[in-house]
């Protein structure tokens, strides 16, 4: 899967030992979930798990029975928001109907703090 290719280079990066990864462990801490669908994606499936669930329609109330990666996902990334440590949530994605990767990132309504978080990722050019 495409994704799985941008996720090994951000793990690469980020356990590397250039200058910049050195700076981005020192000032952030990440975490890193790959493949939130991996019994899915073994039998080919893109978006539903083994039970045909789409799990990306899971993220609002997720069961911790029925979509335990997505529940446990969500229970870190409101952790880190209620402690104040939470700066941005990336969600890296590939399909065919697309032509290629893309990733869908938080967003920031108060301009000034655009600048600091982000906004907008990588996107084809118009």
């Amino acid at each position: 899967m495409p994704g799985s290719h941008v996720m090994t280079g951000i793990i690469e990066t980020l356990t590397g030992q250039s200058e910049m990864a050195n700076l981005l462990r020192d000032k952030f801490v990440f975490h890193l979930f790959p493949i939130l669908n991996p019994d899915g994606v073994r039998r080919g499936n893109f978006r539903v798990d083994t039970n045909g669930v789409n799990l990306n329609r899971c993220y609002l109330n997720p069961s911790a029975k029925d979509h335990p990666s997505i529940y446990a996902v969500r229970k870190v990334v409101l952790d880190c928001h209620k402690k104040g440590n939470y700066f941005a949530f990336l969600d890296l994605h590939a399909q065919g109907s697309r032509g290629g990767n893309f990733i869908y990132g938080n967003s920031v309504k108060e301009l000034s703090k655009q600048v600091y978080r982000p906004l907008h990722f990588p996107h084809q050019p118009d």
